[in-house]
C-alpha cells in the first residue's frame, strides 16, 4: 500500500496519489490513462477521477499496480465498489 508520507509532489491534489516507491512500470496509466500518467522516474496522478465510473477505473488501475504504490486516502471507495 502506498504511504501518504511518501506522496509525490507531482500528483494533482486529491484523494488518489502515487508515492515515491513507484517503479514506473506503466501499469496504472495503461489501465487508466485519463487519470494516471508518466511522471519521470515514477507515475503520477494527472487528474483526479470524478464520478462513479471514473473512480471505478482508477481503483482498478490501483489494484493492477504490481507494487501497490498507487493509493487513495479513504477505503470508502474500495468498499463501495467491493474492491479489496
Amino acid at each position: 500500500m502506498a504511504r501518504s508520507s511518501l506522496r509525490l509532489a507531482n500528483n494533482v491534489p486529491g484523494p488518489f496519489y502515487v508515492d515515491s516507491s513507484c517503479i514506473d512500470c506503466g501499469t496504472c496509466w495503461q489501465w487508466d490513462p485519463d487519470h494516471f500518467a508518466p511522471g519521470g522516474a515514477q507515475a503520477r496522478v494527472a487528474c483526479q477521477p470524478e464520478g462513479e465510473a471514473q473512480e471505478r477505473r482508477a481503483l482498478l488501475a490501483q489494484q493492477a499496480c504490481p507494487v501497490a504504490r498507487s493509493e487513495e486516502h479513504t477505503s470508502e471507495l474500495q468498499s463501495q465498489f467491493r474492491i479489496s
